[in-house]
């Protein structure tokens, strides 16, 4: 017995469409029909202690479930032949797409798996993994703005001064194989100058192993140990040396040219997300989040400030390059019906995200 789709692939929020192909070698006896189950599972692994199996899954949540019976048989015996029943399954764009994290030399990870089973009564059944993919990503823009803020350096109770940040992102839901871009403005009323901008974007998975211990990987999937910004203010002014009793705080004209530098997009930046990246998510046993991280590099090296801004990478949109090459498909094997267009759901009602440093920090 065996089930036919598209590679095991199917994307989220269309129609999953295939066939079930029975071969019968001799007259058998048959149960009521043939069901199709697919059933979608969030999964946390460790190493076993069994030299049979190296990986062992210790925690594990139902994320999607769906059966439908697709075939009804009229009689009890199945004589000798090919018989093949049709089936359609909707998979909805609220599903995680999946994934897996497993570590090089540890069965410790976690993973999205989904199986799709065939069976005949109780008795024949085969089953294979399906992959999905997430819905594609909505054209709508979600800009994100760090207002200037202020970063005082202090050592051994002495006052060096401060710099001042602020960051936009032109869209902070990106997705991957494409280009995330962001402007940089700064002042440096400091004794030290910036030698340096470091940019990452980092990839951070979080995951229950059992009920007290949850383990944390952080993977950067763009870095950039010395990004070049011909704009960017490093150097140190030298109003920053008269007046060591001055507090660090960010005056309107100050506010205002460095709003106006970000809004011109003078200082910016174009980071090409990896297409293997995996997709922005957040379940029950685990958590696939992102964000842009800038580091501004000093001589002071443990005291230098960080802007972290939350970023949101899914699947591409469906009309991207990433996706342009369609290659044939067979009329009995597809995944979704003709003509049929995909509704984008990475939206909300929001639009404009802005906050400062601090705040993004906590």
């Amino acid at each position: 017995m065996q089930s036919y789709y598209i590679d095991g692939v199917i994307r989220a929020q269309s129609w999953l469409k295939g066939k079930v192909v029975v071969e019968v070698q001799e007259r058998m006896a048959i149960g009521d029909g043939v069901t199709i189950e697919l059933t979608g599972k969030e999964l946390t692994h460790i190493p076993s202690n069994c030299f049979s199996w190296p990986c062992q899954t210790v925690n594990e949540h139902v994320v999607f479930e769906e059966e439908r019976r697709i075939h009804n048989f009229t009689k009890k015996l199945l004589e000798p032949g090919i018989y093949s029943y049709v089936f359609t399954l909707y998979i909805p764009g609220t599903v995680p797409p999946s994934m897996r994290y497993e570590e090089e030399d540890e069965c410790l990870g976690c993973s999205v798996e989904y199986v799709l089973k065939a069976k005949i009564g109780e008795i024949f059944q085969a089953q294979r993994k399906l992959k999905v993919v997430g819905p594609p990503l909505s054209k709508k823009i979600y800009p994100y703005m760090v207002q200037p803020t202020c970063y005082p350096f202090t050592s051994w109770f002495m006052d060096h001064g401060y710099i001042v940040l602020g960051a936009r992102m032109e869209d902070s839901h990106v997705g991957k194989g494409q280009a995330l871009e962001v402007s940089f403005a700064s002042r440096n009323k400091s004794r030290k100058d910036i030698e340096r901008i470091e940019v990452q974007v980092i990839e951070q998975i979080d995951w229950k192993t059992n009920t007290h211990q949850r383990e944390t990987r952080c993977i950067p999937i763009v870095d950039i140990g010395n990004a070049i910004l011909p704009g960017l203010v490093t150097e140190k002014e030298i109003i920053a040396m008269v007046d060591e009793r001055d507090q660090a705080s960010v005056d309107g004209l100050m506010y205002a040219q460095m709003h106006c530098d970000l809004m011109a997009k003078r200082n910016r930046m174009q980071l090409t997300i990896p297409s293997w990246a995996r997709d922005s998510y957040s379940g029950k046993l685990l958590k696939v989040s992102h964000c842009l991280k800038v580091t501004p590099v000093t001589s002071c090296k443990s005291n230098d400030p960080v802007i972290k801004i939350p970023v949101k990478v899914f699947d591409a949109p469906i009309e991207s390059i990433l996706h342009s090459s369609i290659r044939f498909i067979p009329d009995n094997v597809t995944t979704s019906w003709p003509n049929e267009v995909a509704v984008p759901i990475h939206s909300d009602n929001s639009t404009t995200s802005v906050g400062s440093l601090h705040e993004i920090e906590e």
